[in-house]
């Protein structure tokens, strides 16, 4: 997808913060932001940059990473396929507070922030979108919060497994989980140590929650039992 098709860009819009502006707020929006390729290792944005945007995932994963003392990278979380991300440096015009890189070639739209400036204003209704989003993360930062100060290993883990779950696509029903990046670079994500991530996949599978279907590949016999294990405290 090249993404300059207007229906293209106002499809992937709606999965957004912004989708539920009327189509003429999110045309005029969608020609405001520009289309970027990016290939695998590529840094998109860079901690302490003072250029605010907002960014949004058209095709592929991006990871977003901080590199904390000694030299050591955090990686925060993985976006993927309509995620966003930029919000804060949009809104305050401070530096970006993390880096974003690509892990697999990928697709970004980005909107910068004298663009957004513009369209705020001449758009006023969006700041109660924009507001309801907002609040919506702070929810989700305080339940993440609970969450990882309550979990376990095999629970982060099954999780993780199921936010990555998808359709194994040979019409029998299956469900398979592929693993974006390595087991050490997950359990940062996860904030587990990478010998506990092994530990809780090697559990999954003796249980029979997961099936090994190749590198970085799990089958996912039953969603449900799987999600019960992660809802496990």
């Amino acid at each position: 997808m090249a993404f300059g098709n207007q229906e293209e860009r106002l499809l992937l819009l709606r999965a957004t913060p912004f989708g539920k502006m009327p189509d003429e707020a999110l045309a005029k929006l969608s020609r405001l932001m520009e289309f970027h390729e990016v290939e695998v290792g590529k840094i998109l944005c860079r901690e302490g940059e003072d250029e605010g945007r907002f960014c949004i995932v058209a095709e592929g994963l991006l990871k977003t990473y901080r590199i904390l003392p000694p030299a050591r990278e955090i990686t925060i979380f993985l976006l993927r396929t309509k995620e966003s991300f930029g919000f804060l440096p949009l809104l305050d015009g401070g530096p970006l507070p993390m880096n974003v890189q690509a892990v697999l070639p990928s697709k970004v739209l980005i909107l910068r922030r004298q663009a957004f400036l513009s369209f705020l204003r001449e758009t006023p209704d969006f700041s109660r979108v924009l507001l309801e989003h907002l609040a919506g993360k702070l929810r989700e930062c305080v339940d993440r919060l609970g969450v990882v100060t309550s979990q376990g290993a095999a629970s982060r883990t099954a999780q993780a497994l199921l936010s990555l779950a998808s359709p194994a696509g040979h019409g029998g029903g299956s469900t398979v989980a592929t693993l974006p990046v390595s087991q050490v670079e997950l359990a940062r994500t996860l904030g587990v140590a990478p010998e506990n991530l092994s530990r809780a996949l090697a559990r999954l599978l003796r249980e029979g929650l997961i099936v090994r279907a190749g590198r970085r590949r799990f089958h996912i016999p039953s969603m449900d039992r799987l999600r019960t294990l992660a809802e496990d405290r």
